[in-house]
C-alpha cells in the first residue's frame, strides 16, 4: 500500500463519511488521488464494522456525481478558453480532437457511462464531453447510472476480497480500462458500419 493511500485511509477512519466525500469529490473534479482504492477500502471497513455499508455507497456515489458535474461544468464553460490561454490552441483544434468530439456527440451516453467505470479516466472524459458541449440531461443520466454501477463494483471488490483488496486493486483498475477499450472499439465498429450503410443507401446500392 502506498503512503498516499495509507494517509487517505487514516483520514477516512478518523473523519468517516465527510473524509470519504471530500476524497471522492476531489478525485472526480481532477485531483490525482486514488479514490477508487479508498472506496473499496471503505467497503472493507464497513464489513469490519467501522463504517456503514449503505452510507459508504451513498457517500461515494454522491461524491463522484457531484465532482463529475463540477468538472463537466468547468470544462463546458471555461475549458476551451483556458486551453487557448495556456497556448494549447493547436491541440484544441487538432483533427483528432475534432473527430473525438464528433464521436462523443454520436455516442454521448455510452461515452459518459463507460468512463465512469475507471476513476482515473473520468476527469479526462468529463473534459472531453465538456468540450463537445454534451447535453446536460444526457450527461447527468449517464453519469448517475455509471457511478451507481461503479459503486456496486467497488462494493463487490471490497466484500469479496476483504483484507486482500490491496493485492487486487491494480487488477480492478485494468479491468475498467479493458471494458472501456472494448466498448470504444464496438462503438467505432458500429459507427463505421452505419456510416458505410448510409453511403450505400445514398448511392442506391442497397434498399
Amino acid at each position: 500500500m502506498s503512503s498516499l493511500v495509507g494517509s487517505l485511509l487514516s483520514f477516512v477512519l478518523l473523519y468517516k463519511y465527510a473524509a470519504l466525500f471530500l476524497i471522492v469529490f476531489a478525485s472526480a473534479v481532477a485531483v490525482p488521488i486514488p479514490s477508487g482504492a479508498v472506496i473499496v477500502a471503505s467497503f472493507v471497513f464497513a464489513g469490519q464494522g467501522y463504517m456503514n455499508t449503505a452510507a459508504v455507497a451513498l457517500t461515494a456515489t454522491i461524491g463522484n456525481i457531484a465532482g463529475d458535474i463540477v468538472g463537466f461544468a468547468l470544462s463546458r464553460r471555461f475549458g476551451r478558453e483556458a486551453m487557448e490561454r495556456f497556448g494549447l490552441k493547436k491541440i484544441l483544434h487538432a483533427p483528432f480532437v475534432t473527430r473525438l468530439e464528433r464521436r462523443v456527440a454520436v455516442h454521448p451516453v455510452i461515452t459518459v457511462f463507460v468512463t465512469r467505470l475507471t476513476t482515473s479516466i473520468t476527469p479526462i472524459a468529463n473534459l472531453i464531453v465538456g468540450f463537445a458541449a454534451l447535453n446536460w440531461l444526457a450527461f447527468i443520466i449517464a453519469d448517475v447510472a455509471g457511478q451507481a454501477v461503479e459503486t456496486g463494483l467497488n462494493f463487490f471488490y471490497g466484500r469479496i476480497f476483504g483484507e486482500t483488496w490491496t493485492y487486487v486493486a491494480p487488477i480492478t483498475e485494468k479491468i475498467g480500462y479493458l471494458v472501456i477499450a472494448v466498448t470504444a472499439l464496438l462503438a467505432i465498429f458500429f459507427w463505421r458500419r452505419r456510416a458505410h450503410r448510409r453511403a450505400l443507401l445514398a448511392g442506391g446500392l442497397v434498399e
